[in-house]
């Protein structure tokens, strides 16, 4: 049994690196996303991150880390997003980003995980 390989499991991983790994899935795919911090141009509860899918609309993820939970800003931005046909949505992995951009109708390549088109919904 190898004892670093356990031990790494059991690690939780950070929202940061979570951003970062689905940031570069999405960006590799065509999406155009950036991070967003609170800066001059944040504002309070908007998503992690935002951007443009490769048919340029608005996407807005709020990556959690695992056990995570959405602040009432949180919530509000993202269900005002949706309302404005926007892809907006909460997700704790890569995983969930390419589930979540199926049902937009989005179809990856599983072995590469390559955006392979986006069919109409």
């Amino acid at each position: 049994m190898n004892l670093n390989n356990n031990k790494q499991q059991k690690i939780k991983k950070s929202e940061k690196i979570i951003q970062r790994e689905i940031k570069a899935f999405l960006n590799k795919n065509h999406f155009s996303i950036d991070v967003v911090t609170l800066g001059i141009y944040g504002q309070k509860g908007m998503s992690d991150l935002v951007g443009c899918a490769p048919d340029g609309r608005f996407v807005s993820i709020e990556v959690k880390a695992k056990g995570g939970k959405l602040t009432r800003l949180q919530e509000r931005w993202l269900q005002d997003k949706q309302k404005r046909n926007a892809i907006a949505f909460v997700a704790y992995g890569v995983d969930d980003v390419k589930s979540i951009l199926k049902h937009y109708g989005y179809t990856f390549d599983e072995e590469n995980e390559w955006l392979i088109k986006k069919v109409p919904t």
